[in-house]
């Protein structure tokens, strides 16, 4: 069927609910960096943040992004590419550490295989990989869909959203993310979120 005039297709899709119960729930609203927020793994849409994901604060610019911290998964000694285990959040150019070694600029990104390409550095499994700009440090999570292309132009902008969760009882099963390894974070700031599967709910 054609669009009408001045309208558009768009996709049709269900939306994600992460929250197990609205009873407590405290939102939060923050800026969205259009420039450094991504989601690798939402293949075709990946300018499109989905509810559950997590999110980290830029220092500079105190906008949010997803949060950009994961492990590395099977890969050790001195690599050009290294496996991690989740590495939608993160897009190339972003810098790095991993393990002890900072300022490691990732060149490409192969979102189906969780592959980074890099310089040559020297990895062990299980080192933590988190972006240098602040954004490792999860604070909240995503409570809706936020697409930051613009459907007149096409042109990609910050956007405001007023559904950063940093209290409520969240699905540990609808996480986009490196959820493991963000718990494992001990300035990550999620005291007020109450995760399903600490409550037997998942």
């Amino acid at each position: 069927m054609n669009s009408l005039p001045g309208q558009r297709d768009g996709r049709t899709m269900s939306p994600r609910q992460c929250l197990l119960s609205y009873e407590r729930v405290l939102y939060i609203t923050g800026v969205i960096h259009s420039g450094k927020a991504y989601d690798g793994a939402n293949t075709s849409y990946e300018d499109e943040l989905r509810a559950g994901t997590p999110m980290g604060r830029v220092t500079t610019t105190k906008t949010w992004v997803p949060c950009k911290r994961t492990v590395v998964n099977g890969t050790a000694g001195a690599v050009t590419s290294v496996v991690v285990r989740d590495a939608r959040a993160f897009k190339a150019g972003d810098v790095i550490t991993i393990g002890g070694d900072t300022g490691i600029t990732i060149s490409a990104i192969n979102y189906g295989t969780n592959t980074f390409t890099i310089a040559s550095t020297t990895v062990a499994d299980g080192d933590v990989v988190i972006a240098e700009d602040g954004s490792a440090t999860c604070r909240a999570i995503l409570g809706e869909y936020v697409k930051l292309k613009s459907l007149d132009d096409g042109v990609l902008r910050d956007r405001t959203t007023s559904r950063l969760i940093i209290a409520g009882f969240v699905d540990d099963t609808k996480i986009l993310g490196d959820l493991t390894a963000i718990r494992a974070d001990t300035n990550a700031c999620l005291r007020g979120i109450l995760w399903g599967d600490q409550q037997g709910a998942s």
